[in-house]
């Protein structure tokens, strides 16, 4: 379905190889996905956030420290986006 008025819809691939698996935050308060393995999307595979200014980080599953971001990204209204993470 469509995000709803005031939301975009996000949806994780974790597509880097050598890494473990990961949890996925916004605004490094909020987890969105957990525990994604390599060649997984995050569940739900679409999820609604709201739309704006947010910033994107991604740790290692169950832990606090940051691996990648925090990654500032503007989310338009009743947008889709797809974030994937490559690399070692």
């Amino acid at each position: 379905s469509c995000p709803g008025a005031h939301k975009s819809h996000v949806r994780f691939i974790h597509a880097a190889a050598t890494v473990p698996s990961v949890d996925v935050w916004v605004n490094m308060n909020t987890e969105i996905f957990s525990n994604v393995s390599y060649g997984s999307t995050g569940k739900p595979v679409y999820l609604p956030v709201n739309s704006g200014e947010i910033s994107l980080a991604v740790a290692p599953a169950g832990a606090t420290e940051v691996v990648l971001g925090p990654l500032p990204l503007t989310l338009e209204r009743m947008k889709t986006y797809t974030v994937i993470a490559t690399g070692l």
